[in-house]
């Protein structure tokens, strides 16, 4: 039996067809780094974590920068008194001296974007106000405000920085100008038939209520609200102001502070110093229109 001949056809057969290739096996693929996700924005925190001393350095400061406020307060209160008693010049004189310290830190408590224009435009308004205060009308005063803000619109032209932000520029040099328009109006309430004594109830409203404001929480301002318009009475019976007029002083007092603690409530712990003496400047300088009014 030839069992050679099958075989031989096997091989003929396997020879005709194609060969076949064998897909080579996939190789496992090398691990690639992962690429680090970002983190999501709800979770991402605007302020860096602060770890426990730093929280005691910054509740430490906040201390200290209420003493210290409650001080520049008596202090320009103090100084109003004084400068009811010896004149008009006398008052002016403390008016200049607070006007001075709140122009120098009014543009970095606000973060403008340009200190130099809004100084150098509320210096000059600021001296144009108290010459005009001490040889002028209100309605001079009033003159010269406005011409401050065409002042601040033509002084903007001249940035070479390409005028960021000027929206917050403009309001925070507005707004300046307003508060050194009210301290000048100390001045002109020492005309007044009850001038004198309506700034020395004033100014014992701010003292009181500067040192309650000391103390940075809800309970020492309402009692620095509750004692304001309390000893402006009291000392307007003392010396024979209106009750109505006694009550307008408290109530604008306490909240002119009320305000300007909720105006600065966001302001970066710690701040220079000049920011914290131009802060309790405001409040004794806003007072002036209400003096002016009550007189």
């Amino acid at each position: 039996m030839n069992t050679t001949e099958p075989q031989s056809t096997l091989d003929e057969v396997s020879a005709s067809v194609p060969a076949q290739s064998v897909p080579a096996s996939p190789q496992p693929a090398s691990p690639q780094p992962a690429s680090p996700q970002p983190a999501s924005p709800q979770l991402a925190s605007p302020h860096p974590a602060r770890t426990p001393s730093d929280q005691l350095l910054i509740a430490a400061w906040a201390k200290r920068a209420g003493y210290a406020r409650a001080l520049v307060g008596i202090y320009a209160a103090t100084s109003l008194a004084v400068g009811a008693v010896f004149g008009p010049y006398a008052i002016a004189t403390a008016v200049a001296i607070m006007s001075a310290i709140f122009i120098a830190g009014w543009p970095s408590l606000l973060d403008l974007p340009a200190h130099a224009i809004p100084r150098t435009m509320l210096t000059l308004l600021a001296i144009a106000l108290i010459v005009t205060g001490l040889f002028g009308t209100v309605a001079h005063s009033a003159i010269v405000g406005a011409a401050s803000v065409i002042a601040a619109f033509i002084a903007e032209m001249f940035r070479t920085d390409g005028r960021p932000r000027l929206i917050e520029q403009l309001s925070g040099g507005f707004a300046g100008a307003v508060v050194l328009m009210s301290g000048s109006l100390w001045i002109h309430a020492m005309r007044l038939s009850h001038g004198k004594n309506v700034v020395i109830v004033t100014a014992m409203a701010i003292a009181i209520v500067a040192v309650m404001h000391a103390f940075d929480s809800v309970a020492a301002r309402i009692a620095g609200f509750v004692n304001g318009i309390a000893f402006a009475i009291g000392f307007g019976y003392l010396t024979q102001l209106w009750v109505e007029s006694s009550v307008l002083i408290g109530v604008f007092t306490a909240s002119a502070y009320l305000l300007t603690a909720r105006g600065v409530l966001e302001m970066p712990c710690p701040s220079p110093a000049i920011n914290g003496a131009a802060r309790a400047m405001i409040p004794p300088l806003l007072v002036g229109v209400v003096v002016l009014i009550a007189g």
